[in-house]
This record gives C-alpha cells, structure tokens and sequence, in this order.
C-alpha cells in the first residue's frame, strides 16, 4: 500500500532543542521548506515501559527530480532522534556487531530510502512516555538545504 503525503509543517527555532540527528547542532535558523515525499511503509517499535529508547523503520520515496540528503529528524514523544547505522565488522579474527551514529542518509532522485531492522534506522532517543501499540506518532524528517517532512508512524509490536 503506497500513500502520498503532502508532508511538512512551519519549523520554529522553539522546536529546534527537540533533536537534530544527534549531533547536538540545531538546524540552520529560520523556517525549513516543505517537501513532498511517498511514504511506501513506516513503524515505531513498540518496547517495554521500562526503556527510554526505541527505533523507527521506514521507506520513503523521492519523486523530486533531485537528491535529497536526510540530517536530522525530531518527535515531541523523545528528547532526541538519531540517525543510526548497524555494522558488522572483523578485527583480528573477531566479529564485532554495533550501531553507530551517521551524518546523514541519501534519498536518491526519484528513488527510496529504505529504514529496516539490521540497517538503517532512526533512534528515538530518551522517550517523555511508554508508547502504546497502535497509536500514532508525529516524526520529522529534516534535510539539507532546510526542507522538512512530516509525517505520522504508528507503534507496533513486531
């Protein structure tokens, strides 16, 4: 199931503490341009109460006729959200799993940008709340060049 969204909303510089990618920079100032994006799939995994971080899988389709470069994302249910990768590497002889933080994820030309388990992924880091199955959650996704996004995710248990 695809769906177009018409994504994106004013950004003021209130917002700004609200999480930029983790890299502890806000946004450049000013109001950030609305882009439209095709939301193909998208989900919040559901955790314990008891957790203050989750992550956020998605894919997104770029019909714009040009690349766009995700820096940063934010939600009013977290602190901050961080634009994670997980590797798998050998030193030594010995396999070495982790996730580190990126700068930024490429949503190429008319291309996607695929958020999933074992990859890419966002991190909503220091949760204000438990989430609850089911209910849907504003995230924000913030480009270079001062171009935003937003849309809704709902929290599954998967």
């Amino acid at each position: 199931m695809i769906f177009f969204l018409a994504l994106g909303l004013g950004w003021s510089q209130q917002h700004q503490g609200h999480g930029h990618g983790g890299h502890g920079g806000a946004p450049s100032q000013g109001p950030l341009t609305p882009i439209q994006l095709r939301l193909i799939e998208g989900w919040i995994r559901q955790v314990p109460s008891s957790l203050r971080d989750t992550t956020v899988y998605l894919t997104v389709q770029n019909p714009l006729g040009r690349d766009l470069r995700l820096v940063g994302a934010s939600s009013p249910v977290a602190e901050m959200v961080m634009l994670m990768e997980d590797y798998r590497e050998t030193r030594s002889g010995q396999t070495i799993q982790g996730m580190r933080e990126v700068k930024s994820f490429l949503l190429p030309k008319n291309g996607q940008l695929v958020l999933r388990p074992g990859g890419k992924h966002l991190m909503l880091m220091g949760l204000k709340r438990p989430l609850k199955e089911g209910e849907r959650l504003p995230i924000r996704l913030i480009f270079e060049g001062k171009q935003e996004a937003a849309l809704e995710l709902k929290v599954e248990r998967r």
